[in-house]
């Protein structure tokens, strides 16, 4: 079998059975894959902005800003002025929201632990290096494209 082909429908797999577990986990909030992502980068990072969690969600900043002005209107996220510079908008979690999903947010978090739990320290620990290794080849592989692109665009 190709690699490449095998690597991809593994990742395709894995994604699926993560979005699987995660619109199970979460269907009683009616929430999009992205807005679970984005309230869980919120949840995770504590408050930030738009820039930031574009960064984060590797999504650009009209996306996410479109994301965010869904789950505020749903009463999930709102943006808030910075304390300490009052131009800076922040985004996080509302305190309606954050009392209801945490329980939820964890539960889901702990059936992944519960997943790898079955695996061994050291399997615990390849898995862990073959992700960073996959996510380091396929950003050097963008970051050459996107360097491509714009030599092409300069030529």
């Amino acid at each position: 079998m190709d690699t490449s082909y095998e690597v991809l429908t593994l990742l395709k797999e894995v994604n699926h059975a993560l979005k699987k577990q995660m619109f199970k986990q979460f269907e009683k909030y009616h929430l999009s894959g992205s807005e679970i992502m984005a309230v869980t980068m919120v949840i995770h990072h504590g408050n930030m902005k738009i820039s930031e969690l574009s960064d984060r969600m590797n999504l650009s900043m009209s996306t996410v800003s479109g994301i965010v002005d869904r789950l505020e209107k749903a009463g999930v996220l709102e943006r808030n002025k910075d304390s300490k510079d009052r131009r800076v908008v922040r985004v996080g979690i509302t305190k309606e929201y954050k009392a209801i999903s945490k329980t939820d947010f964890v539960a889901f978090e702990e059936g992944i632990k519960k997943a790898i739990s079955h695996i061994s320290q050291e399997e615990y620990q390849q898995l862990i290096q073959s992700l960073k290794l996959l996510s380091k080849i396929i950003t050097d592989l963008n970051n050459q494209e996107d360097e491509g692109a714009t030599h092409a665009k300069n030529c």
